[in-house]
């Protein structure tokens, strides 16, 4: 009995293996304003699940503590990545860029201050919304 409480609590505390591991190479962090608007801008390492990247999104909304607006985006491939110039607000959203935006598979918004937070994913070539 005491035994298997301590393996119980040894598990409780150190968990039962290694947290899950996303299949997204982060490629650019860009902080705007001492942190209150933040990009992160990933790579896909190869298919992608469209579940498992809402559950990525929401985890990473848990985490961001100190910005009013935080956006992920999603590159098919990490050589399709380009940096952006534009302000976070705005990222690959201006001219010259969009054109580029056929390597962009996800984006993710949060707006922490009003609670907005949208995922459109892209697959071959239609786009799913939905709200997070």
């Amino acid at each position: 009995m005491k035994k298997g409480i301590i393996i119980f609590l040894s598990l409780l505390f150190f968990g039962c293996g290694e947290s899950k591991k996303f299949p997204y190479e982060l490629v650019n962090y860009k902080p705007e304003l001492k942190d209150e608007n933040v990009l992160e801008v990933y790579a896909l390492s190869g298919e992608l699940n469209p579940e498992e990247f809402k559950n990525f999104c929401l985890k990473k909304k848990s985490e961001f503590k100190l910005a009013g607006y935080y956006k992920i985006i999603l590159f098919d491939k990490k050589e399709n990545f380009f940096k952006t110039n534009a302000p976070v607000l705005s990222a690959y959203q201006i001219l010259g860029e969009i054109e580029s935006r056929s390597h962009i598979i996800a984006e993710y918004t949060y707006g922490k201050l009003n609670g907005y937070s949208e995922l459109v994913i892209t697959v071959n070539g239609k786009s799913e919304t939905l709200k997070l």
